[in-house]
């Protein structure tokens, strides 16, 4: 007479979860022939990396949650606007990609041209990449060598941008929006920047080539307040000054 045995979900136990290694292991205690066992090999190393990948998307999700905020932090004198040293870009976000595992490094090739290659990593081993090429800088009284570095650091910032999605934003703008309706504080301009300014719209008239030497020789304190509060009209003054005639 069969016994009957009444189930319920109190007295299921659970089995344990197989995974390839462990499959291996017992195949391997079952003597199991050599091609059947590379066999698992083989599927352990697919489910090792599927698992590495699920932890990289997860991380960088994360990360993605909670990405840092980067101010520019230096200025360009020659077109009037501001942007991000790579140092200030990467060392950054470092701190916060090492907070999930994740970690970023380049690998240089100049066996074509010069090219950099960005690559993301985490922990757990799956990595995803981002390659960038381009000629030798040379603009400017460059030597051959500070060419290279000099598109090397180009292509260091634009492919490690490309990969971490991280963006730098001016010191002018606030919080993205988030400040909406919040009074901010007062900047107070530099000693002489009325006259300067009231200067740079009238050589506005004689075009573009003479505002540009200008601003060049302008100092400092004037093009940074330009930056963070008068944008707009610089950028109208420079649009006045590309539609007079040469």
């Amino acid at each position: 007479m069969n016994a009957m045995v009444e189930r319920t979900d109190d007295a299921v136990t659970a089995l344990p979860a197989t995974t390839p290694r462990h499959m291996l292991q017992i195949a391997i205690e079952q003597g199991k022939d050599m091609a059947y066992l590379r066999e698992l090999m083989d599927l352990e190393e697919r489910w090792r990396a599927m698992q590495a990948k699920r932890a990289y998307i997860a991380a960088f999700a994360m990360f993605k949650k909670n990405m840092p905020d980067v101010v520019k932090d230096m200025l360009n004198k020659q077109y009037g606007s501001d942007y991000s040293s790579l140092a200030n870009l990467v060392n950054t976000t470092n701190r916060v990609l090492g907070e999930y595992g994740l970690n970023a490094r380049w690998s240089p090739d100049q066996t074509d041209g010069i090219k950099v290659t960005c690559i993301l990593e985490h922990a757990d081993g799956h990595r995803e990449e981002v390659s960038m090429k381009g000629p030798p800088d040379t603009s400017g009284q460059k030597n051959p060598l500070q060419q290279i570095k000099s598109t090397m650091t180009y292509l260091e910032g634009a492919t490690f941008q490309a990969i971490t999605g991280v963006v730098a934003r001016s010191a002018c703008i606030d919080d993205d929006g988030n400040g909406a309706g919040k009074k901010q504080p007062e900047v107070t301009a530099p000693e002489g920047y009325d006259n300067w300014k009231a200067d740079m719209r009238a050589l506005s008239d004689e075009g573009s080539a003479k505002l540009e030497e200008a601003w060049k020789k302008s100092s400092d304190a004037f093009r940074r307040h330009v930056i963070k509060t008068d944008e707009l009209w610089w950028g109208e003054t420079k649009r006045k000054a590309a539609k007079v005639q040469a």
